[in-house]
């Protein structure tokens, strides 16, 4: 299950890496728009999508540090 964890933060995390650098897939789905209107509600700049992108790949270290791989540099 941790494996699993691991594996979806690091696709978000690589998701994100990819739209900071200017990829476009996945964008219309991911940001809200407004009710009957192509107009988005915001438009994230490149300091939040690196944040969040940052945030993800922390809880993948988080979610395989919980499985005791690193027991053995943290004594």
């Amino acid at each position: 299950m941790a494996f699993l964890n691991v594996v979806i933060f690091i696709f978000l995390c690589m998701l994100h890496f990819y739209w900071l650098f200017g990829g476009r897939w996945g964008m219309d789905f991911a940001v809200p728009t407004k009710e009957k209107s192509a107009d988005k509600l915001f438009k994230p700049s490149a300091i939040s999508t690196l944040v969040v992108a940052v945030g993800f790949l922390c809880f993948a270290f988080v979610a395989i540090g919980d499985t005791g791989i690193f027991s053995d540099w943290i004594e």
